[in-house]
Parts: C-alpha cells; structure tokens; sequence
C-alpha cells in the first residue's frame, strides 16, 4: 500500500498553492526576484523525489519551485527568499532561481542552463570514490541537452559507471523555441539510448506514472551499474519567467478542450474516493489507533490495497459519483487492475515472457508502451503486490456478505467498516476473524 498517499497529495497541493499564490502576489512589486514557476510540473518533481532514497544528493534547474517545495515542505524561507528576506534561503541574496537545502538533499540549484549536471556527475564520482552507495540526481529542462558540458558530464557517467540519476523536465520548449527548431534528432530519448545507461520515458503529469518509472530505473540501476536517465513530458502552462499566460504571443496555440480532456479531472473523484476519504487516509487513520504494534507496522498488501479499491466501488454504491464519466474511468482502471492479476500470475510463474506481458498491457488496456514497459518492470520487482488489489477487493466484498448474513439486522455498512480498520493490517485471509 503507499502509506504515504496523504503526503503525496500535500506536497502537490503545497506546490501548486505556493505557485498561486506568487501568481497573485507578483503585480504588487515587492516579490525581488524574476520568478520561473511550475504550473504543471508538480508530478515530476513529486514524483522523483519522493522515491529517491533520503541520502541522494539532488540538484536541479532555475524551475526549482516544485523540487524545492517537495523535499522540503516548508514555506518560510522559500517565501522569505522570493521577498528577499535575511530569512531566505540565500538569505535574500540568492533569489528564485538558486533555491537550495542542502540539509533537505538539494545541494544546488541554478539559472545557468545544464550547470548542475557536473555538479550531480562530480557528487556521483565523489560518492563511487568513498565507496558509498550515494545516489545523484540531477534535474533539468530539455534545452540542457544541446549544451556542450551536458554531453561532456553525460558520457563521463556513462564511462565510469556513476550512480546519477538524470531527469529531463521536456516541455519541448526552450524560451519561445520548439524543439523541433532546435535540434536536429526526433527523440531526446533515442539518442541516449546509444550510450551504457539505463533510458526511460513517460508522462510526467501522471505522479503514479513518474513514481513507477522512478523505481524502475532506480532498480534497473542496481542491477547493473550505469546511469539512469528518465525523459518525462509536460505542459509548460504560464510563460518562461513571470506569472502571466502567454499563448496570446503565438509562438504556441492555447491548449484546446481536447488536450485539457488529458489531464481527466473527472478522475478525481476516483482519486478522492481511493486515495482519501474513505480510502487510504481513512484507513491510515484508523490504523494509528490500532492497539498491536505488529498489526500497526505491518503491511499486508491485500487487504491494504484491496480497501483502497473496495472505497471506489462502494462511493458508486452510495451515489457518489457525479455523473457517468467517473464511474466508466473507474471500470477502465478495474479493468487495468485485472489485467495486473493475470499477468501477476502469468510472470511468476515463467508462463510469460517480458515482452508479451508489455504487449498485452498495449493491445489490452490500452497503455501507451512507456508506461506498459514501467508497469511490467514494477510486477517483476514485487510479486503479488500489484495483483492485491482486485483480489483484496473482492475478498472484503465476500467478508462483508458473511457478515450481513452473520449478523441479520445488526448489520451496517458503518458496523462493518469499522471492524474491518480496526483490524488493522492482517492477512486478508484473516480477516473474518475480526468479526464477533
């Protein structure tokens, strides 16, 4: 189960309020600082860091907002620094662009296009010469990849084997200029895939999607010992610097209903029902009352996840959903989640070989086959995990008509939900047992 839902949703609510709210703060002339904000990076920098282990050393570009905000959590001296304040970050001297923690992991950050890039190679081989198992990771936009010291750092990683994890932000803009103006290569990607290391693609909007392929390259890493890249696109929604929109100039068309439609907020009552309330956060809730502190630590995915997919099905038992676009979102990710069950199983039991599991994901559930190849890497490192949730859900289905048989009159779904979290995180097997 991600224990930590909760505190995934903070750091992108945080993030993108601190971004409103200097959106709104700007006009007023007292913010001393140009300001490149992340409207629509927050998964990225969510995402990434969030899977990195505690002791790597991060370092990032002058759109830092998001990746500073989501190691750290904190807001003073962020906003201390916009307002060039003593209590900044750089005590008020450093300013948007050079946002840094190092206590937090975030060595440094810079307005100068690629700089971190050596800074993150040069922490690698500084860790691979103490022996230490450090990891590096360097954060940057698309346009670091036509600057001549990238290239140089890039394959001195890749020479020496260092453990850095590179990840491109591609919003396919550098300025005002596409990438297609730009370089003459059709795939960032593509082209790294010609040196030793290990190359991964994705949308960088989906946090679960960039969480995935996170894990994935970092185990790809351990296995053998390259550099990771990851290439992860996203939609740059306000101009390069400052707090206004600006597809008014004509550089790029405003994006139309239809690319809007991408983003699926009618996912989010999915997501709210899942993740939140009655979910994840109900169930977490519950979990820290739990009196056996075996049963408090422990993580039992079935039934931990099988909740989080039983909250959805019962939000559509009570009338919750809006209207029909959530249910049919919900079906298609019920769907995907069978899906995981036969491959689960399939994988494990070498009946399946790698690329057909990807190809089923492709012709089956649709997935675009980044996020296929991600998935599929993620069922090989945690067998029967990803199959817990279907299985967990329908496990708490068939307990919960036991009980209404059990206990006739006496039955209430509030009954029931409550002797099922109090339980806390067993076997799912065990689960009637939690019943008088």
């Amino acid at each position: 189960m991600e224990n930590d839902a909760l505190d995934i949703y903070r750091k992108l609510i945080l993030i993108r309020r601190c971004q409103e709210k200097i959106i709104a703060e700007y006009p007023k002339d007292e913010i001393k600082t140009p300001v490149h904000l992340g409207i629509g990076l927050e998964g990225i920098a969510v995402g990434v860091t969030h899977v990195m282990p505690r002791n790597a050393k991060s370092f990032g570009q002058l759109r830092n907002h998001g990746q500073y905000l989501a190691l750290t959590g904190e807001t003073d001296a962020y906003f201390g620094e916009l307002y060039g304040k003593v209590t900044g970050t750089g005590a008020g001297k450093a300013g948007s662009m050079h946002l840094c923690s190092p206590e937090h992991g975030l060595i440094s950050t810079s307005g100068i296009v690629a700089a971190t890039v050596p800074l993150a190679v040069g922490a690698a081989l500084a860790a691979k010469y103490r022996g230490s198992d450090e990891l590096a990771l360097a954060m940057f936009g698309d346009a670091a990849v036509e600057e001549g010291e990238y290239w140089d750092c890039f394959n001195f990683a890749c020479l020496h084997k260092l453990r850095v994890l590179l990840v491109c932000e591609d919003n396919d803009l550098s300025i005002h200029t596409s990438g297609a103006e730009r370089r003459g290569h059709k795939s960032i990607a593509g082209v790294m895939r010609g040196f030793d290391c290990h190359v991964f693609e994705g949308d960088g909007t989906d946090v679960r999607a960039v969480m995935a392929l996170t894990r994935t390259a970092l185990a790809a890493m351990e296995r053998e010992p390259w550099p990771g890249f990851l290439c992860l696109k996203w939609f740059r929604f306000l101009e390069h610097v400052g707090p206004n929109t600006d597809f008014h100039v004509g550089y790029r068309p405003r994006p139309d209903e239809e690319t809007l439609r991408g983003h699926c907020f009618a996912d989010m009552e999915n997501t709210v029902l899942h993740e939140a309330y009655p979910g994840h956060h109900l169930q977490l809730v519950y979990a820290k009352g739990v009196a056996s502190k075996i049963r408090r630590c422990a993580e039992a995915p079935t039934l931990a996840e099988g909740w989080g997919l039983y909250a959805e099905e019962l939000g559509h038992e009570t009338g919750y959903y809006s209207g029909p676009e959530a249910r049919l979102l919900a079906l298609n990710w019920r769907l995907h989640r069978a899906a995981r069950v036969i491959l689960d199983v399939s994988l494990h039991a070498r009946r399946l070989p790698f690329e057909e599991a990807v190809t089923f994901l492709v012709e089956r559930v649709h997935l675009q086959r980044p996020q296929a190849v991600a998935s599929v890497n993620s069922y090989t490192l945690r067998p029967t995990y990803f199959m817990s949730y279907l299985v967990g859900m329908r496990e708490i289905m068939r307990v919960r008509e036991a009980a209404r048989a059990r206990w006739g009159a006496g039955f209430t779904l509030r009954r029931f939900h409550e002797a099922v979290l109090a339980a806390g995180s067993i076997p799912v097997g065990l689960l009637a047992s939690a019943f008088p």
